[in-house]
């Protein structure tokens, strides 16, 4: 894989990569998480959430904690979501 095809992908990247995955709604990861949905949304948009915030997201989208962390991944502009991939998956 080329160097040039490799991003960071931002959190909201990584959540909505991840929930899409799972065939998740937004609404569905807020709920699993125990936040609202409007707190999801916030979170994306400004691309922080505290720690412990980020564990029941993990929890919630079946990942390790690390997923979140875990450098540069291919973000591909296809829609099947089976075609993307991030680091740290189970």
């Amino acid at each position: 894989m080329d160097r040039a095809e490799l991003k960071r992908p931002t959190l909201a990247q990584l959540i909505d990569l991840r929930r899409v995955q799972l065939g998740f709604t937004n609404a569905q990861v807020a709920e699993r998480a125990g936040i609202t949905a409007a707190r999801l949304s916030e979170i994306k948009r400004q691309q922080w959430a505290g720690r412990d915030v980020l564990l029941r997201l993990a929890e919630a989208l079946e990942v390790p904690l690390d997923y979140f962390f875990a450098g540069a991944v291919q973000i591909s502009s296809r829609t099947d979501p089976g075609d993307q991939t991030a680091g740290g998956t189970r």
